[in-house]
């Protein structure tokens, strides 16, 4: 590094890390407040909303019950099926193949679709590609 980058106490290093650090979270609310406008926009396209009717609150408990899956959300209801995905008519056909979401699938996409940060842990099996993939894919 040149000189002008580099004080001998390093204050202008602490000084351009602490703009760098303003920087990166004025980028992450400005792309928190995108997110809302386009989940509210979203909602008056012709796609269907991003949380919509995934079955009783009974179905998701026993869902959630049988695959001992925690939501750390509760708001958040796991898309049961396929059908419940807020996606075109063409990309739910990418996904006849298979009879159901796996328990990551459902209940990680729920709060994608909604633009919230998702963590979830599971195990991986047969046909892991194509389970990551799809959920990279939508």
């Amino acid at each position: 590094m040149d000189a002008s980058h580099q004080g001998p106490s390093g204050i202008e290093d602490e000084s351009a890390a602490a703009e760098a650090k303003k920087e990166k979270k004025r980028r992450k609310k400005e792309a928190k407040e995108a997110a809302k406008a386009a989940g509210a926009t979203a909602a008056s396209s012709s796609l269907p909303a991003a949380q919509p009717d995934a079955g009783s609150s009974t179905d998701a408990a026993a869902f959630l019950a049988e695959h001992a899956v925690t939501i750390s959300d509760p708001s958040i209801t796991p898309f049961l099926s396929f059908d419940a995905l807020p996606v075109s008519p063409e990309m739910k056909a990418s996904f006849s193949g298979f009879k159901q979401p796996t328990p990551i699938q459902a209940c990680t996409w729920p709060p994608a679709f909604l633009a919230k940060d998702v963590v979830g842990i599971a195990e991986t099996g047969r046909h892991a590609f194509a389970r990551i993939s799809s959920v990279c894919v939508v």
